[in-house]
This record gives structure tokens, sequence and C-alpha cells, in this order.
């Protein structure tokens, strides 16, 4: 698959975002075939064909062919470093998204009925996802993004936290989503990052550092 065909994740923000390439398994723990988030890097597979000849022991001589041919294709995951306030933009052959992370804030009272658990907060982040495709895409949270701590411990989604908008459903051709999503952190943590998979089959990752007020 050559560059102009493939999956493609950019930033709108800074032209000096830096691309790292990383194991899918660092952030999933399984590793998937996925193409690039700057260019497609994935290998084609290579065809061997081997002949050998053997000296004639009869009236005719014996040729014999050996195909071997290689099927595993080796690709590269990537991850995309992103702040608060960058948007990421993914395109595979049509499936086109944007997803930004406008700003954050720290709940530790909660509502009437729920509360964070003693010791913990709820970090609230404020999150754009808009549908620049011909079809209608419908969003999970729960399967396309995932938190970690600053000690690269997954966080906990609270799905009971009391957010302004909810990200999950349907996203309209054309359309920008608005919500928030909340996680569970103790009490001084510094920092989060929240992780986008726009492809679940794929190997891209968006990752956006959030610093904690």
């Amino acid at each position: 698959m050559g560059p102009e065909t493939g999956r493609r994740m950019t930033s709108h923000a800074s032209p000096k975002l830096s691309v790292t390439i990383l194991g899918i398994c660092v952030l999933s723990g399984a590793c998937m075939e996925g193409g690039s988030i700057q260019s497609v890097t994935t290998a084609a597979p290579s065809h061997t064909t081997v002949t050998s000849t053997q000296p004639a022991t009869t009236a005719a001589s014996t040729t014999t062919t050996t195909e071997a041919t290689n099927t595993t294709t080796q690709a590269e995951s990537q991850t995309v470093n992103f702040a608060v306030g960058e948007t990421a933009s993914y395109d595979d052959e049509g499936d086109a998204k944007t997803l930004a992370v406008n700003s954050v804030r720290i709940d530790a009272k909660g509502g009437d009925f729920v509360s964070p658990a003693v010791g913990f907060v709820w970090v609230i982040l404020d999150v754009s996802y808009g549908n620049e495709s011909a079809e209608v895409m419908t969003v999970s949270t729960l399967l396309e993004f995932t938190a970690f701590d600053s000690e690269g411990r997954e966080i906990e989604q609270s799905i009971f936290a009391d957010v302004d908008g909810s990200l999950d459903g349907d996203v309209l051709p054309g359309m920008t989503r608005n919500g928030e999503i909340a996680y569970e952190v103790p009490e001084g943590e510094k920092e989060v990052l929240f992780v986008w998979t726009p492809d679940l089959f794929g190997a891209e990752r968006a990752v956006w550092t959030v610093p904690l007020p």
C-alpha cells in the first residue's frame, strides 16, 4: 500500500510535533497489523523462488523447483503525541475523523448521589469528535479511549461522573460531537495520558499528555 492510499493521522497544530514509532504492544498489550500515522510503513510480503538443477542420473535430467513464500507482513505501529488544545486528524480511505482535547477540569466532590472514592478525584476531559466522512459514525468511549496515570497504570472511566454531554452515540456526516469523559485518579496526580484508537483493528494511536490543574 502506497503512502497516498493508506491510513493517515496528522496534527492541525504545531508543525514541530514529533512522531514517535512505538510497538503496538506498549499501549494495547496486543500486536495488530495497521497502517501508519504519517505514512504507510507496512512491508509488502516477499516472494522468493529457488531453482535447483540436479546432475543427470538417468537419460532425462531431474529439475527441482522450490518456491518459498513469506506471508508474514511486518507492520509498524505509530503513535503521535498531542497537547491539550491540539487536534488529531485520521483518514483511512474516506473513513475521516478528527479528535480534539479542548480542556480538563477536576471534580473532587461529585453530585448529589455519586462522588469520587475517598482519596480520589474525577479528571474530566472536554473532547470534540468530528465526522468528516460521508457515513454516520458511532462512537464508543469505552472502546476507542484509554487513559493512564503518570506511572503507566490504566485508569478506569467513571461512567457515573457528572459530565456535560456524552460522546457516546452517532455522529452525522460533517457533524462535530462535543462531550466530556471522566476518569477517577488519586488526589495529587500530576498528569494523565489520554489515548485515542481511531481504528480498533489498526496500529495508530494519538496520545494527549494532560497536565492536571
